[in-house]
């Protein structure tokens, strides 16, 4: 009962029950470890009867320092990655591990904790390996008097371009995008996994497609 309360407040129950998803969440003292994360896949693995293609990684904070790190390690055993706040920073080699897998982060502008630059670092790692622009999306974003700079905004990396949207949704096409809320600080994960835009993408996503 304690994980469904604390899912609920994620907001995560009517989102995943309706998708008939298997919903896994392993907790961890300190900071994640590839190895243990690997391990507990195949724990699940063969307990439950899953769908290959369609496994996906998610976390907030340490959990999304996790996603990005397993990912990187192991992107051919996941159909999409989605880390939320993530604390970590990529380097050359990581960020080449992550050159096909597709790639939603989140991210408040006003985060206290974690700053927003460390998924703007693993975006720009990852787009550079794609083609893109080698610079952080955020020496792009909106400034002050911009039209956006109200707003919630994604930056979308597409042919080899980054361009920024006032929107918090993207289509299941876009394989690399980063939004940043304009506040929140780092409490955003009840309106990520609260909005069924950001599942309708993870789920959409299929291994080696």
């Amino acid at each position: 009962m304690r994980w469904i309360r604390v899912s609920l407040a994620l907001g995560l129950v009517p989102s995943l029950a309706a998708r008939h998803a298997i919903f896994v969440a392993p907790q961890s003292p300190g900071p994640w470890d590839v190895a243990q994360i690997d391990a507990f896949l195949d724990h699940v693995l063969r307990a439950r009867a899953i769908d290959r293609d369609r496994i996906y990684l998610t976390g907030l904070s340490m959990g999304g320092g996790g996603a990005w790190e397993y990912a990187a390690a192991h992107p051919d055993r996941l159909a999409a990655v989605m880390p939320l706040c993530g604390l970590s920073l990529p380097d050359r080699g990581e960020a080449a591990q992550l050159g096909s897998l597709p790639v939603r982060a989140f991210h408040a502008f006003d985060d206290d904790v974690v700053p927003n630059h460390d998924s703007a670092a693993w975006l720009a790692a990852i787009a550079f390996v794609r083609g893109g622009p080698a610079e952080s999306p955020m020496l792009s974003y909106p400034a002050e008097n911009h039209w956006a700079a109200a707003n919630d905004v994604t930056a979308i990396f597409e042919d080899g371009h980054v361009r920024w949207e006032p929107v918090t949704e993207v289509p299941s096409s876009v394989r690399l995008s980063l939004t940043m809320f304009r506040s929140g600080g780092h409490a955003i994960w009840s309106r990520v996994y609260g909005d069924d835009a950001s599942w309708d993408w993870l789920f959409a996503q299929r291994r080696g497609q």
